[in-house]
């Protein structure tokens, strides 16, 4: 029993003398309380050991940017340059239009009418400004046969205060034999939109009647 007792005596004071002498290379709680530069120094040691990477050398980097960017752009032209060589879409064509008159295209037009009608809006500006025998009988050689009548009722409503400096076609209409053609008379106080009629007869294509509205102001 005594023996046994001096055993136990013996294991706790090694382990008493164990505690007091740690291994370790911790510092010291109350030296670091007592010191705090002893931790500073113990970190700025320890820093001053560490191998840092050498710094990349500016003209490096830069020369890297230059690649990097001229790779881009070629990247980006290339793209540009593939796109181009697409067949484009087909998209119909557009061609401008004036609202309560029409469009402007006259391509599907018959030649003779679209002449016809340039003919007589020539011929009506002239009489606008000069009401000459010859200039009305140059518009009257422009009616059909047994329409004479229609040139002059246009005339009286139309061109007895208004003397016309202009004019536009527009895209007609083709009904049977005929053609309607839209056309709008300038005037510098506003305009007149009238229409053509033209028909196809044993002469060539001649104006058969004469359609128009009131005269808007601008």
């Amino acid at each position: 029993m005594n023996k046994l007792f001096s055993l136990l005596v013996v294991a706790f004071i090694i382990f008493l003398f164990s505690c007091s002498n740690p291994q370790t290379s911790s510092l010291p709680e109350e030296d670091i309380k007592q010191n705090p530069d002893t931790l500073k120094l113990q970190f700025t040691n320890e820093s001053e050991s560490i191998e840092w990477a050498e710094e990349i050398e500016p003209s490096v980097t830069s020369d890297n940017k230059k690649k990097n960017s001229a790779r881009f752009n070629s990247t980006r032209y290339s793209n540009a340059e593939s796109a181009s060589t697409l067949e484009p879409l087909e998209l119909d064509e557009v061609y401008p239009a004036i609202p309560g008159l029409g469009i402007l295209n006259l391509s599907d037009m018959n030649p003779s009418v679209i002449s016809l009608a340039d003919n007589f809006c020539t011929q009506l500006i002239k009489y606008s400004s000069q009401k000459t025998k010859a200039n009305s009988q140059n518009l009257y050689n422009l009616m059909a046969k047994d329409r004479a009548f229609i040139l002059t009722v246009f005339l009286y409503d139309n061109t007895t205060e208004q003397v016309f400096t202009d004019y536009l076609l527009a895209k007609g209409i083709k009904i049977g034999n005929f053609w309607q053609i839209p056309v709008r008379l300038y005037e510098k106080n506003g305009y007149l939109d009238i229409k053509l009629h033209c028909a196809d007869t044993t002469s060539g294509w001649k104006v058969d009647q004469i359609t128009y509205g009131v005269f808007i102001y601008e």
